[in-house]
């Protein structure tokens, strides 16, 4: 099973969890902070599957996040169709920052499915138009 198979595996595996408290949750434990927790989230599953500070960085701020992966060049536009298993950001705000982060179940036609830590306190599967901001 290839690494971004095992990372959509067990992501798919925590859908339904869900917040204990105000942002308390089991992937805030791990990380050392309590808090907004889906870059936390994303931070975890790579740990999972080993590729904690290789191919997905250590990160609670998705900003911080994204400015890791613009430095190593491989930070896409809107209208990029990703692949299973890569991250996607959100820029709720229009503001060129991004405020959410999650990863991709699958692509399928101009269709994105993702798996989202904290979309309304939850693991979630959500589904997007690409080019959706």
């Amino acid at each position: 099973m290839s690494v971004r198979d095992e990372i959509v595996k067990i992501a798919a595996e925590q859908v339904g969890y869900k917040e204990y408290s105000n942002n308390m949750t089991k992937y805030g434990e791990w990380y050392g902070l309590q808090g907004e927790w889906c870059d936390i989230f994303i931070s975890w599953l790579a740990s999972q599957v080993g590729i904690l500070n290789t191919l997905i960085p250590k990160e609670a701020y998705v900003p911080t996040t994204a400015t890791w992966y613009r430095n190593k060049g491989l930070l896409r536009d809107r209208n990029y169709t990703p692949s299973k298993g890569d991250l996607i950001l959100f820029d709720y705000n229009h503001n060129k920052t991004p405020d959410h982060i999650g990863i991709v179940e699958y692509a399928e036609g101009n269709v994105i499915h993702t798996i989202e830590g904290n979309k309304s306190k939850m693991v979630k599967r959500q589904a997007y138009a690409v080019g959706n901001s």
